[in-house]
């Protein structure tokens, strides 16, 4: 079910993007990355297993709709509002349904001339930060009911300030798909 989106990936139950109930007053503060816009198709890593390159769709394709983006999975006629927050170093993609209020996703990305570069957290990194650094944290913490390993309520300062202790750590992250541009 190509509405899935980036972030079922059962098969790589170590990483995902972190599911985001609401990006709050942070929406706001995203912008249009330049960069992104266009076609962007996978490419396999050297070195990659053939499972590994089923993590996330075949190709992205962003564009720009006022002051976010319209992202459209392998094809798909239903587009995804996406804006870049930059935290740190790092870019991460807020990436919000406009059908859904529960789907939405947080995950990282680089752009170096052609290619695009798309990182998940390390889900038992983070959750073994989280228990150890910020257990008491309001709106990001670890899953406890069988769902996803890490999640996010209310993407509020709290969250934005536990995020930028972890954006330019590489033990947090993890390159789980590469694209090449086909078009603008």
């Amino acid at each position: 079910m190509k509405k899935l989106c980036l972030c079922v990936a059962a098969t790589l139950a170590m990483v995902s993007c972190i599911p985001v109930g609401d990006f709050g007053t942070y929406w706001n503060k995203g912008v249009v990355d330049p960069a992104l816009e266009g076609t962007w198709r996978k490419v396999r890593r050297p070195g990659q297993a053939p499972e590994e390159s089923n993590v996330g769709p075949d190709e992205l394709r962003f564009m720009r709709t006022g002051s976010s983006y319209s992202m459209y999975v392998d094809g798909d006629a239903q587009a995804r509002s996406v804006r870049t927050l930059r935290v740190g170093k790092r870019r991460l993609l807020m990436d919000r349904s406009r059908e859904r209020r529960d789907d939405n996703y947080l995950w990282g990305y680089e752009v170096h001339g052609r290619t695009l570069s798309e990182y998940w957290c390390l889900s038992d990194a983070v959750v073994e930060f989280l228990r150890t650094r910020h257990p008491d944290a309001k709106n990001i913490h670890h899953g406890t009911d069988g769902g996803p390993p890490i999640q996010i309520g209310t993407f509020d300062d709290e969250v934005f300030r536990i995020l930028s202790e972890i954006a330019d750590d590489s033990d947090y992250w993890i390159l789980t798909a590469r694209y090449e541009k086909a078009s603008n």
